[in-house]
């Protein structure tokens, strides 16, 4: 399974893994030479071909972003946003279609926001996906994955702008994603990681405890369903280690009060400097 590149741990919360899953690879991963191979004999069509269809751009844009994150070359990068753009336009609305391009293009731009910064491509990422949902039927086996992206989007744009309405919206894309996901899917513990990530954004900013138990119930959740070769076990150990560390210090810091200063405590951000009142 691809996974995108994921935001970093900083102080504005817990690391967040970004699925960021399509719909042209993930069933059929293709190697490196299988990439290269694709682009090579697809580009001379492209040049003869006046009107390729949308699923013939979409699969070239696959290649290009594959062997982005393969590589890391950013012309590849840049070129799959072109071929998801063309695959876009070039489809009709009410295709049943569309809102698999659609979601392609706005991991594409997530793609590019974790790279360079740009807040213009969450927003573009957002705006793809979310049209991409409208059309989506409730009973679509990729309802939970694309819940998931926009999810990951709104973290994004939360980190970026620090508006608590982005992170609510990110809880409730997560919060769905996982109730859609069935026991047993392989992507569940991606699901509590996810949910996990959400809520600790929101103790981070918003210093309740019930949030922090969230936190660790999701990344306990998370690390149970992960198997020993998974290559985020070790994030995993990290991110519930860390909020048991949280827990930790934040119950401490507690008992050290006398009671009447105690709810108060509890009730502050951890980010707010409550410790500097206590020798």
């Amino acid at each position: 399974m691809n996974e995108g590149l994921g935001s970093g741990a900083d102080s504005m919360g817990y690391p967040k893994e970004t699925e960021c899953i399509g719909t042209s690879i993930t069933s059929d991963p293709t190697t490196e030479a299988d990439n290269r191979t694709v682009r090579e004999s697809a580009s001379p069509h492209l040049t003869t071909d006046p009107a390729p269809s949308a699923e013939y751009l979409n699969s070239l844009g696959w290649s290009h972003l594959q062997e982005f994150r393969d590589i890391g070359t950013l012309d590849d990068l840049e070129k799959a946003i072109v071929y998801f753009s063309r695959a876009v336009t070039s489809t009709p609305d009410g295709d049943p279609e569309l809102s698999h391009w659609q979601t392609d293009l706005g991991i594409a731009f997530t793609a590019r926001f974790q790279r360079y910064g740009e807040l213009e491509d969450v927003e573009k990422s957002i705006a793809q996906t979310t049209r991409a949902l409208a059309s989506t039927p409730d009973d679509h086996p990729d309802l939970s994955r694309r819940l998931a992206n926009l999810g990951t989007t709104y973290t994004d744009r939360y980190r970026c702008l620090g508006e608590l309405a982005d992170l609510e919206k990110a809880i409730e894309c997560d919060s769905r994603a996982l109730a859609l996901t069935p026991d047993g899917h392989p992507d569940m513990s991606h699901r509590h990681a996810g949910l996990g990530a959400s809520y600790g954004d929101r103790y981070q900013r918003l210093g309740e405890l019930a949030d922090l138990e969230k936190v660790i119930q999701s990344f306990s959740c998370a690390l149970a369903l992960t198997p020993d070769d998974h290559p985020d076990m070790s994030d995993r150990h990290a991110s519930l280690g860390v909020s048991y560390t949280d827990r930790y210090r934040r119950l401490a810091l507690v008992s050290r009060l006398d009671p009447s200063s105690q709810s108060l405590l509890i009730r502050l951000p951890p980010s707010k400097p409550a410790s500097n009142a206590v020798v």
